[in-house]
C-alpha cells in the first residue's frame, strides 16, 4: 500500500511510492529490502512454519508462490503480508506472463488480481485448470470489489479461493494461503527456470 500524507511507513514503501507515481516500480526491491525486516520481526514459528520446516528439508522440496498483479506496489505488498510464511515467491505482471512463467518453473500456488490487461485473472484460471501439467496448482483470485456474480465466475473457472484485496493485511490472505498450501504441491527447490 502506498504512503498516504501524514501517515508513517517504512522508507523502501515510501521510495517505491515516489517511484511508482514517476512510472518506475520498485517491487523486487522493495521485497528485498523489507522481506529480511519481516522475517526479524517474527520470534516464534507459527505451527505451519515448524510442519513446513520439517516437511521441506526432506528430499531438497519447497513450496513456491505465483503473485500475479498488473500493479508492482499492490503484488509487492502481497509479497509482504506473506512474507510470515517464509516461502520463495515471484511476480508475474499479467495473466499472460504468469502462464508463461507456470510453464517454465513449478509453482505450489498461485494468488491472482483478476482485472489485468493481456490477460485477466479468470483467463489464466480457466487455462491452469485445462492444461494436464498445470491444473492441480490451486489458485486464489484477488479482486478490488467484493461482485458476487465475479465471485461465482472465478469459482466457476477454477478458482480455490476468492478474496476481496481489502482484506489481505488483516491475516484472512495468509489464513487462507496456509489452508490451500496444506493441500498444494512441494516442488523441488533447485528448480531452475525450464
Amino acid at each position: 500500500a502506498a504512503c498516504h500524507p501524514g501517515a508513517a511507513c517504512h522508507p523502501a514503501v515510501a521510495a517505491a511510492s515516489q517511484n511508482v507515481l514517476r512510472g518506475r516500480a520498485l517491487a523486487p526491491r522493495i521485497l528485498e529490502v523489507l522481506l529480511p525486516a519481516r522475517r526479524a520481526e517474527l520470534d516464534q514459528p507459527t505451527e505451519y512454519d515448524e510442519t513446513f520446516a520439517q516437511t521441506a528439508s526432506l528430499d531438497g522440496m519447497e513450496q513456491r508462490l505465483l503473485i500475479v498483479d498488473d500493479v508492482e506496489m499492490i503484488a509487492a505488498s502481497i509479497g509482504f503480508v506473506l512474507s510470515e510464511l517464509e516461502l520463495p515467491m515471484d511476480i508475474a505482471n499479467n495473466g499472460q506472463e504468469a502462464l508463461k512463467m507456470l510453464r517454465e518453473r513449478p509453482y505450489s500456488l498461485v494468488i491472482s488480481d483478476i482485472a489485468m490487461p493481456h490477460m485477466d485473472g479468470l483467463t489464466l484460471t480457466e487455462r491452469l485448470r485445462r492444461d494436464p501439467f498445470l491444473s492441480d496448482i490451486p489458485l486464489i483470485l484477488l479482486t478490488s470489489l467484493d461482485h458476487p456474480r465475479e465471485r461465482e465466475a472465478g469459482l466457476r473457472a477454477g478458482a480455490n479461493d476468492y478474496i476481496i484485496k481489502g482484506s489481505i493485511g488483516g491475516g484472512e490472505l495468509v489464513h487462507r494461503v496456509r489452508e490451500l498450501l496444506k493441500i498444494a504441491p512441494f516442488v523441488p527447490s533447485d528448480a531452475p527456470p525450464r
